[in-house]
C-alpha cells in the first residue's frame, strides 16, 4: 500500500520551486499522491537559531547558483526574485483558505504562485499580485482566521517534525529534505521503505 508525500514548503524557497516543479510527475511515476502544506521558513529558522542565505555568502552564492542549474536541469524557467527572502505569508494564508474548498485549486494556486514570483519576478508578497493571481484562476478568496491557523499550525508541525529547511518531504514517519530527494521520497511512498 503506497503512502502520501507531505510536501512542506515556503513559497520563499528557491529550492521548493524546483521540487513543486517537479513532484507531481514524480509522484505520478511511482503511483503515490501529495499532500501540499505551505509554512513559515521564518520562525523555523528563528526556533534554530538559523538565517536565510544571502548572495553575499560563500553559502548564499552556492544557492543561487544551484537554483539556477537545477532549473535549467529540469527544463524550468528560472529568475531569482529581486526581493529574495520575501514575506510570504499572504500566499501561504491564500492557499489554506483555497484548499480548504478546492485542494486542486490551491495546488494551482501555489504554482502560479511560485511561476509569478521565480519566472515572472512578481512581488508575491503584494496583495494586488495574489489578487491578480486569483483572478488569473477564477478564484474569490476571502482570507478566514481558519485559513491564518492553518498556516500557523503547519509552521508548528514543520517545526515539531524537526524541519530545518525547504522542501522537506514526509511520508509516513519518514523525512527527507530538499528537491533533490523527491525520486526517494516517492520511491519510499510507493514500496513502504526499504
Amino acid at each position: 500500500m503506497s503512502m502520501v508525500i507531505e510536501f512542506y514548503f515556503d513559497f520563499s524557497s528557491a529550492y521548493s520551486y524546483i521540487a513543486q516543479g517537479i513532484i507531481e510527475e514524480t509522484a505520478a511515476r511511482h503511483n503515490v499522491t501529495t499532500k501540499w502544506k505551505p509554512f513559515l521558513l521564518g520562525p523555523v529558522f528563528q526556533a534554530i537559531g538559523a538565517a536565510p542565505a544571502s548572495p553575499k555568502t560563500p553559502k548564499g552564492k552556492y544557492l543561487f547558483h544551484d537554483v539556477a542549474r537545477c532549473a535549467r536541469a529540469h527544463g524550468m524557467p528560472f529568475a531569482m526574485p529581486k526581493q529574495f527572502p520575501f514575506n510570504s505569508v499572504a500566499a501561504g494564508r491564500a492557499f489554506y483558505a483555497i484548499d480548504a474548498v478546492d485542494p486542486a485549486q490551491a495546488v494551482a494556486f501555489a504554482r502560479a504562485v511560485f511561476t509569478a514570483a521565480y519566472k515572472g519576478e512578481e512581488d508575491v508578497s503584494s496583495p494586488e499580485v495574489l489578487a491578480a493571481i486569483q483572478k488569473t484562476l477564477g478564484l474569490e478568496v476571502d482570507i478566514t482566521e481558519a485559513a491564518k491557523t492553518a498556516l500557523k499550525d503547519a509552521t508548528q508541525e514543520a517545526q515539531d517534525l524537526g524541519v530545518f529547511g525547504a522542501p522537506t518531504l514526509k511520508v509516513g514517519d519518514e523525512i527527507f529534505w530538499g528537491a533533490d530527494r523527491l525520486e526517494q521520497a516517492a520511491k519510499w511512498a510507493s514500496t513502504g521503505g526499504w
